[in-house]
């Protein structure tokens, strides 16, 4: 019962966000429409008595009332409807709000990995309608009952006997709610089936999969994993519905035989006198109503079960979401000591294998450290426990002696700068593209020109200019949008921590070679006394030579650690792979 009252708050302080005093006109629709249909079979009663009688005046009253309850029908129909379905709609928007708000309040991006997250998510995103509609859940219960006990004291008045009708609609409560498990579970089941559909039809949609989707004729293959993903999330929903409906049947069944024999035992006391047409009349009108109220009754308890459903799912993200809050440390105006990696370990959520090994190193403050080594040897990885969107499963990271894990995650990624190989295509205008690397200079428009700078943009466009096709806006190269990421990561004044995890990529070794020269020089300008650390990621070495320190990393591990000639005159792995890198470009 509690769940169900936090259900039902939840969808009403939604919709009161949403929609204000409207939901107070619902409402009232709502409580007026409940007691139509009571109020027409005694209209009915009144008018066929009437009729029969010569009572004019009788017969008059029935027609009148019938008149007035098809126009407050019609006229609370005529406001509530526009008005819900503009509520639910602010709501749903209010709600996908919420959601991304709650998500990106997660410091880590550990449960973006998850596959379990991202099936709550995917069924949070695909019934955002559903929270908002506990709240017209609740009124339709109200309604239900105020409706319900109209029609049953009119049920009284014909025959005592048909009190008994509505416990006949019971096994119909037990089956719909046991239909909605059924469902509900096949939701479940199917979430990341509907996830993969979801990707399938986004792949077959966006331009950024055109080219070559087109080039290696992937559209016939495309279009038929989405066919059979589809189909097996239909069969799984089907066969529940179709279970559902099976047990519905029967007890549908037993309602409507229980519903036609009250009808007949009236029917057999106007035969013997003891009963008016009228009554006879308003004795069907009022079991037909008893009849509807169940059917709406049983669709509550549909819709209940879905919503409690889906608010289980929302109150699990925001516990989830609670639970990942971190330290409230301040971090450091400026580094003096510097960052430490003491003894680092990290295995990814779920397996069992570690990707870092006991990393142990300082990173001093002022430093330009390049990291180096083969494609998953752990680089990025070391990179993201270092910006907190990963915690070390063991060992510990200190900034200025100071735990990370004891520093608010939020502030510690304030306090931070960067440009990425994957970096983000921000669809903004092209100033808002590079200014949300610092929101609170994005509109500044002399920040975000010398960010662009600093990055060596070639870009020519104005700032207010629209980006992406979609919008009617500018289509950039792919170096282009690579310009927009590295300028995003020259937004930030005195970061603490600033990371080059290979955002040039695309370039030949001069020109990004050319391009981290400028960084460096901008940076150890605009953070000079702040004690800014700068991490280089970068296969070439050409560019990471120019470092003061330069970490090696192999399958998990730093195997060597020091400058440029400290490591050449090493002999190890880094000067082998520095001589035949230089040895390709001769």
């Amino acid at each position: 019962m509690a769940e169900r009252l936090q259900v039902v708050w939840l969808g009403t302080r939604l919709a009161i966000r949403a929609g204000g005093w409207r939901v107070g006109v619902i409402a009232l629709c709502s409580l007026s429409l409940a007691l139509q249909p009571s109020a027409n079979a005694l209209a009915l009663k009144l008018v066929t008595d009437g009729a029969l009688a010569g009572d004019w005046t009788r017969a008059g009253i029935g027609v009148g009332t019938l008149a007035a309850m098809i126009a407050v029908m019609f006229s609370a129909y005529g406001i509530s409807v526009p008005l819900q379905t503009t509520v639910s709609e602010r709501a749903a928007r209010l709600f996908e709000q919420d959601v991304m708000r709650l998500v990106t309040s997660i410091p880590t991006v550990e449960p973006h990995e998850r596959p379990d997250f991202a099936d709550r998510l995917e069924v949070l995103r695909s019934n955002s309608r559903l929270l908002v509609g506990a709240l017209w859940t609740a009124l339709s219960n109200v309604s239900f009952f105020v409706g319900a006990a109209s029609a049953l004291s009119l049920l009284a008045g014909a025959d005592p006997a048909l009190l008994l009708l509505p416990l006949f609609g019971i096994p119909l409560f037990v089956t719909s709610a046991r239909a909605e498990r059924l469902r509900d579970g096949a939701i479940g089941r199917t979430a990341e089936a509907s996830r993969t559909s979801t990707h399938l039809f986004r792949v077959a949609t966006t331009p950024q999969f055109g080219k070559e989707i087109r080039i290696f004729r992937l559209r016939d293959e495309i279009v038929s994993r989405f066919h059979r993903v589809s189909e097996e999330t239909n069969r799984e929903l089907f066969a529940a519905d179709l279970r559902a409906a099976l047990l519905a049947a029967g007890a549908w069944l037993l309602f409507t035989s229980a519903w036609a024999g009250g009808i007949v035992l009236v029917a057999a006391r106007a035969v013997r006198g003891e009963a008016t047409p009228g009554d006879v009349v308003l004795a069907i009108a009022v079991a037909g109503l008893v009849q509807g109220y169940v059917s709406g009754a049983v669709g509550l308890v549909r819709e209940l079960t879905q919503t409690l459903a889906m608010a289980s799912r929302y109150v699990w993200l925001v516990e989830f979401a609670r639970g990942k809050r971190t330290g409230t440390g301040t971090p450091p105006a400026r580094l003096t000591r510097g960052i430490e990696l003491d003894r680092v370990s990290f295995r990814y959520p779920g397996t069992d294998d570690e990707v870092l090994h006991d990393l142990s190193v300082r990173l001093p403050a002022g430093a330009t450290v390049g990291i180096v080594g083969d494609n998953g040897a752990g680089k990025t990885t070391a990179i993201k426990l270092l910006l907190g969107l990963y915690q070390p499963s063991s060992g510990r990271i200190t900034v200025d002696g100071v735990d990370l894990a004891d520093l608010d995650t939020h502030r510690w990624q304030r306090s931070l700068a960067g440009a990425f190989q994957d970096f983000a295509r921000f669809e903004f205008t092209l100033g808002e593209s590079v200014g949300v690397g610092d929101l609170d200079r994005c509109d500044e428009d002399g920040a975000v020109r010398a960010a662009l700078t600093r990055a060596g943009s070639t870009i020519t466009l104005p700032l207010s200019e629209q980006l992406g096709r979609a919008w009617d806006g500018a289509e950039l190269s792919g170096g282009q949008w690579q310009q927009l990421a590295v300028a995003r990561g020259m937004m930030r004044e005195q970061p603490l921590l600033l990371v080059l995890d290979e955002p040039t990529a695309s370039l030949d070794p001069d020109a990004e070679h050319a391009l981290f020269e400028r960084f460096r020089e901008a940076t150890r300008r605009g953070t000079e006394g702040s004690g800014a650390i700068t991490l280089l990621v970068s296969h070439r070495f050409s560019t990471v030579r120019m470092a003061d320190l330069i970490l090696v990393f192999d399958q998990g591990r730093i195997v060597e650690h020091g400058s440029h000639q400290e490591l050449l005159a090493l002999g190890g792995v880094y000067a082998e792979l520095f001589e035949l890198q230089a040895r390709a470009y001769r």
